[in-house]
Order: structure tokens, then C-alpha cells, then sequence
């Protein structure tokens, strides 16, 4: 059984409006970063954050809140199982570099994938571009272009949060969500 949404997807939101402005992106920041958060404590590495693993779900005084879906390619950090079959899984275009070169992962392959969606959220654009193996390749072994390269305006601090969150090799990463976030909610704050 699963819990009855009613909303859409973050993917369905970005293909109508392209970016999100700073207020809505801290929202889906929170959410997404709480949702993961529970997930790492109880063990579980979501290995596919992507916007339509996203969705926004209004409740009925209109209000609502961002939920995490699709939890089944997830990983058990603490058994080093898998819920599905091992190898390569998840969307090339949000993916890890070790992720996408099928290496070991922990949990800062979902900082990895938070900081994709960020991304995407504020320029427009996914961070790794092309489909299928191409997507794949470039997921593995090339970097982003610059945020502030796509959106100029784009504060300095939160670029910096992206070049963190979405480093080449995890220890260049931050080491929790919490951490993430925190540094999240001090750079909107300058």
C-alpha cells in the first residue's frame, strides 16, 4: 500500500516553469533534505534523486509539502544489499560520478544527487547532459558546466554549495544532509 498523493511531480513543475525561484527551491531543499535524512537513518541510500522522484503534495488548505518517491533501487548501507539487483542503477543525468562507473557508494551519493536536483532547480538545465550511455559516460567522467554559467545571476555562495555537494570524488562532498543543509540555509542567507 502506498500513501495517496495529490499534486505533480518536480518534473512536471520544471518542464512548465524551468527554474524555481529561491523561496520555492528552499522549500524543496528542506523537504527533500528531510526525507533523505530519515531514509540515512534507518540505513537506506535512495540512489535515484531526480525531479520525478520528487513530488509536491497539496494537502487540503492548499498548503502541501515535497515528498521523496520511488525508493526501489535503494540500497541497505548497514547489510551492503541492495533492494534490487547490483550493477548501474539510477538516471545518468543526477547520477554520481562513482555511481555511474558502478563503484561503491554511501550516502554522499545522495548529496551527489540533492545537489543535481538544486542544479536543475536553479538554471534550468539538468547537470549532466546527453541520454542513455552518453548520459552515463558524462555522468562518470565529466563535470558540469559552471551554475553561474547558466544562470548569471545566480548567487556566488550557493554555486559554491553546488561545487561541494556535487564534487567528483564523495570526500569532497558534504558528509550528511544535515551538513548539506546547513550550509544550504547559510548561503541563501549570504
Amino acid at each position: 500500500a502506498m500513501e495517496k498523493l495529490t499534486g505533480e511531480d518536480l518534473a512536471s513543475v520544471l518542464r512548465r516553469e524551468s527554474r524555481l525561484d529561491l523561496p520555492v527551491a528552499t522549500t524543496l531543499i528542506h523537504d527533500l533534505c528531510q526525507g533523505i535524512a530519515d531514509a540515512h537513518m534507518h540505513g537506506i541510500i535512495h540512489r535515484d534523486i531526480k525531479p520525478h522522484n520528487i513530488f509536491w503534495d497539496k494537502d487540503a488548505q492548499d498548503s502541501g509539502a515535497w515528498k521523496v518517491l520511488d525508493f526501489g533501487v535503494s540500497k541497505l548501507t548497514s547489510a551492503y544489499a541492495t533492494l534490487t539487483k547490483d550493477g548501474v542503477v539510477g538516471t545518468p543525468q543526477y547520477m554520481s560520478p562513482e555511481q555511474a562507473r558502478g563503484e561503491p557508494i554511501d550516502i554522499r551519493t545522495d548529496i551527489f544527487g540533492i545537489g543535481a536536483v538544486l542544479y536543475r532547480t536553479l538554471t534550468g538545465r539538468p547537470p549532466i547532459k546527453g541520454k542513455s550511455h552518453t548520459a552515463l559516460y558524462n555522468a562518470a567522467y565529466s563535470r558540469p558546466i559552471r551554475p553561474r554559467v547558466a544562470a548569471p545571476e545566480l548567487p556566488k555562495s550557493l554555486e559554491a554549495i553546488l561545487a561541494i555537494s556535487m564534487a567528483p570524488k564523495p570526500q569532497q562532498r558534504f558528509n550528511s544532509v544535515q551538513e548539506f543543509r546547513s550550509a544550504f540555509d547559510q548561503a541563501v542567507a549570504n
